[in-house]
């Protein structure tokens, strides 16, 4: 499976994760973790991808099952038995568990029997329908290289998946940080208000319009620890950890946005949703055309070399009472069978239409997938426009939010501005660091999303590495 993926680093993760897969389910995650590891981590321990992998297996079983159909049919038999042997001229159909008996009428006696004993073995092969075994064989080539491609998106989707919610726990945590600071801010201004209304400098509902300004910080606070918990929880899960502790090592996802350069306009041609689509129209082609050629006659090959012991037939081996037991009349067979099942026609008939339209659903679905996949992309694309002009616009924002609470405390010590000012530039500060935090994260997310989109793994493990660099 790794040497269909395009990207080497992709590649090496996949490596990492193989022998990640030796160790044991409740291997504690690393401490702190950082965005490469927890998407090793994922991709080595996510319960998802046992049952893709489990599948890829059952689809190369498959194809093994078709390939061997190339084989001629053959068969060795031996059979010992004891019975009698009446014989009743005329003809009969075959019964289920009712034996034939060969040779010339005899009298009608239930005696107790005589041995009987039969070795053989017998070869057959149809020579006409080769064509459509080869086409079965391509349909299960085509379905287990569908399979391996549901496997390759699985695999995306659980990298993709611990990174963006990797990146969601860092929102989180640069929003309690941020809450923390507007906390700490909202303490140090009721103190310095306090001491001023206590020295008849300023008014008492300056005080109390403080206290509740440190009580709004407080109230946030409380909002971010617990988007902060939930968040690490879902982080936890992503990675197939689920009732583990998290602790994350940021990186540049916190402290740099990435450089805003050209980004893919359309899907990689090693996108595993695509390919999965294509390898199901090109096995519901093979099996139409397969079924086609069941109209073809049976034309088989047959042989067989066997012999024959039995009681009832002089000569041969004597063995007095256990006469029969040994195959002593040696036998020899070679002949062409044809078969033409023209009561099956119909049958064959509904078989190909079938095979017919289960072809043009395949082909719908496929477009069906190539246009969703291009609007993922297109929007995706979008996202990542937006959110770097978000993430210029946020430090701006901080930047000016600085300045005006800097000016608004100066001149309430001043006497020049009252209360409610220096309250409002507070708050300002508090939702422009918690702005910032959040639109630097964002532009790491649109590009983790574009690279999903575009269905190559190489962009996002690029996004990975460059994320990574300043952890721990």
């Amino acid at each position: 499976m790794l040497q269909r993926l395009p990207s080497v680093l992709f590649a090496a993760a996949l490596f990492w994760t193989t022998v990640a897969l030796a160790r044991t389910p409740d291997e504690q995650l690393p401490q702190p973790l950082t965005l490469k590891e927890a998407v090793n981590y994922a991709l080595a321990h996510h319960p998802s991808l046992k049952a893709q992998i489990g599948a890829e297996e059952a689809a190369a079983a498959k194809l093994d099952i078709a390939r061997s159909e190339y084989i001629p049919r053959g068969y060795v038999g031996f059979q010992e038995n004891r019975a009698t042997g009446n014989v009743v001229p005329g003809a009969h159909f075959n019964m289920e568990g009712i034996p034939p008996i060969a040779g010339p009428p005899r009298d009608r006696v239930f005696d107790s029997g005589v041995w009987g004993s039969t070795a053989g073995l017998s070869l057959s092969y149809d020579i006409a329908h080769l064509t459509q075994k080869m086409a079965l064989v391509d349909a299960s080539l085509a379905d287990r290289r569908g399979t391996q491609a549901d496997v390759d998106a699985r695999l995306l989707s659980v990298a993709f998946g611990a990174a963006d919610a990797f990146a969601a726990a860092v929102q989180a945590d640069r929003q309690l940080a941020a809450a923390h600071a507007s906390l700490k801010r909202a303490q140090v201004f009721q103190s310095t208000v306090g001491a001023l209304v206590r020295s008849g400098l300023r008014p008492g509902a300056d005080a109390a319009r403080a206290a509740a300004e440190t009580a709004a910080a407080e109230r946030n606070l409380i909002k971010s620890e617990e988007l902060n918990g939930l968040s690490e929880e879902q982080l936890a899960e992503a990675l197939g950890a689920a009732g583990q502790s998290v602790r994350i090592a940021p990186g540049r996802l916190a402290s740099r946005v990435p450089p805003e350069e050209a980004s893919a306009v359309s899907i990689s041609v090693h996108n595993p949703s695509v390919i999965a689509a294509k390898q199901s129209v090109l096995a519901a082609h093979d099996r139409e055309h397969a079924a086609i050629l069941e109209y073809i006659p049976r034309i088989e090959i047959a042989t067989a070399l066997f012999g024959r012991g039995n009681g009832l037939f002089p000569g041969g081996a004597n063995l007095g009472f256990a006469q029969g037991l040994v195959p002593d009349t040696p036998n020899w067979a070679a002949g062409v069978v044809i078969t033409i099942p023209i009561l099956e026609y119909p049958e064959i008939r509904a078989q190909a239409d079938l095979a017919k339209a289960e072809k043009k659903i395949a082909s719908a679905h496929r477009s069906e997938v190539v246009q969703q996949i291009q609007t993922q992309v297109d929007s995706a694309r979008t996202i990542l426009k937006a959110a770097f002009r978000a993430a210029k616009e946020a430090q701006i924002e901080l930047d000016s939010s600085h300045a005006a609470v800097d000016q608004a405390e100066a001149r309430y010590r001043a006497g020049l501005y009252g209360v409610d000012p220096v309250a409002e530039s507070l708050r300002l500060r508090a939702q422009a660091e918690a702005d910032d935090a959040v639109a630097r994260v964002d532009v790491w997310r649109a590009k983790l999303l574009l690279a999903r989109a575009v269905g190559d793994m190489g962009p996002l493990l690029k996004s990975i590495d460059e994320a990574n660099g300043e952890d721990r």
